[in-house]
């Protein structure tokens, strides 16, 4: 047993597909932010990594498990509704198609090793506190960083900064300020689990968090803040780590509310508490508070009502959205979206896709909990389940399920469960027969 988790890489069969995968959410900012690369470099690392996804699956195997069939439940719908005459069919759609299908075939294809885990954790961490350092220069020092990272990255994506720092928020990353958010919660999740495992430089890992917290905080989006505080919560609590770790916990979040006193009148000043400070007095005056959603999203309720079985196609929102909103093209709403875009059947097979997934994660972490010599594989379904509780809680309030690395990770999601499930199963097949037929259906077909 113990000398079968320490040295996993002949067993697990491993492949470089999930780096590849890190590597591409380490590198996409690149393409968003330095236009002279060459926008159509996008569809070019597509087809090489989809060329070398192939190759690699000649000696390789293909899974067809639980956990690779709710991406498929979940592609299948939206392929679906996309084919749709009302669909979108614009260059950003079809790159957020392809993207889908590529990772679908990963889902397939791929299985990483804990040698390969703790490369792509090395690499988050590091894209992380870099775009951490950025985000904090743009906030506190805009003259520094206009001279420098600034100066060399497209001219839109400089006035976008410009505008965002005019208002309390921090420089674009990636086009946008959700891609480093994203970033910061993948990496934050990845020290949560550095703690689960009982790693004895836990100081360090709770600094990553706090480190990336702040630096959401600083970014100004309330809804991934939120999000991911939300989602360390649901995690913590479904975990339920021993007792000394939980004791670490609350003395880091005593450390954090000091740390919140002593620097309030920077934190007070900040994109954030002025935003909450207008929704409250918004709320109290009896005004809209949700900053010109409630217009969209009932546009999209008035849509699921007149197309309420298979909706008007993926993407077609934005060729109804309400007057006074014509530079949005999507509902801020993943679940309203769901509906007026793919209807009763399309946003079932969403959701049951979504769900299956979730449910899978749960069962196993119910049954690793109590058993301390798998607290690595534990470990690992902490991240999974991050991962997860956050992109729903987001979902509310943000349209994360329309962009197009979002499907990066959902594949990271399924190979963290793919590796758990193997190893777990592979240790102990007689213990879990029950979890062995649910979480590794039609597990795989072989190609040698």
């Amino acid at each position: 047993m113990s000398r079968y988790l320490k040295d996993d890489s002949d067993t697990c069969r491993p492949n470089w597909l999930l780096y590849v995968v890190f590597v591409y959410l380490a590198t996409v900012f690149l393409y968003n932010d330095f236009y002279y690369i060459g926008f159509d470099i996008r569809y070019s690392l597509m087809l090489l990594v989809a060329v070398f996804a192939i190759y690699t699956v000649q000696t390789r195997l293909i899974w067809v498990e639980s956990n690779s069939v709710s991406y498929l439940i979940m592609a299948t719908a939206i392929l679906m509704s996309f084919l749709g005459q009302n669909s979108r069919r614009d260059s950003t759609m079809v790159k957020y198609i392809s993207m889908m299908l590529v990772m679908m075939f990963y889902s397939m294809t791929s299985i990483p090793n804990k040698a390969i885990l703790e490369r792509c954790k090395l690499l988050i961490w590091i894209v992380a506190d870099v775009f951490a350092v950025i985000v904090i220069i743009s906030r506190f020092e805009p003259n520094l960083y206009f001279s420098t990272i600034g100066r060399i990255v497209a001219s839109d994506v400089r006035i976008k900064s410009e505008e965002s720092m005019l208002r309390g928020y921090s420089c674009a990353i990636g086009g946008s300020h959700t891609y480093c958010n994203y970033v910061f919660m993948l990496a934050g999740f990845f020290a949560f689990s550095d703690i689960i495992k009982g790693k004895s430089r836990f100081i360090v890992s709770f600094l990553h968090i706090a480190f990336y917290i702040v630096a959401s905080f600083l970014t100004g989006r309330r809804g991934e803040v939120i999000a991911f505080v939300g989602s360390l919560l649901v995690v913590i609590s479904i975990i339920r780590p021993s007792k000394e770790i939980m004791k670490r916990f609350i003395c880091f979040a005593i450390v954090m509310v000091i740390a919140i006193v002593l620097f309030w009148k920077v934190i007070e000043d900040s994109a954030i508490f002025t935003r909450m400070r207008v929704t409250l007095s918004r709320a109290e005056d009896g005004l809209d508070i949700t900053t010109g959603r409630l217009d969209i999203w009932e546009t999209a309720i008035a849509i699921f009502k007149e197309h309420p079985i298979v909706g008007i196609g993926w993407g077609g929102f934005a060729y109804y959205v309400p007057e006074g909103h014509e530079n949005v093209s999507n509902v801020h709403n993943i679940y309203l979206q769901f509906l007026a875009e793919t209807g009763v059947v399309g946003t079932t097979l969403i959701m049951l896709g979504m769900i299956n997934l979730l449910i899978n994660t749960i069962i196993l972490i119910n049954d690793l909990r109590s058993q301390l010599r798998y607290k690595y594989i534990l470990s690992i379904m902490a991240i999974s389940l991050g991962c997860q509780v956050y992109f729903i809680v987001l979902g509310f309030v943000d349209p994360c399920f329309t962009k197009t690395y979002y499907w990066c990770f959902v594949l990271i999601e399924i190979m963290l469960n793919r590796y758990a499930n193997y190893m777990y199963i592979e240790a102990t097949p007689k213990q879990i027969s029950g979890i062995a037929l649910s979480g590794s259906f039609g597990r795989l077909l072989r190609e040698e």
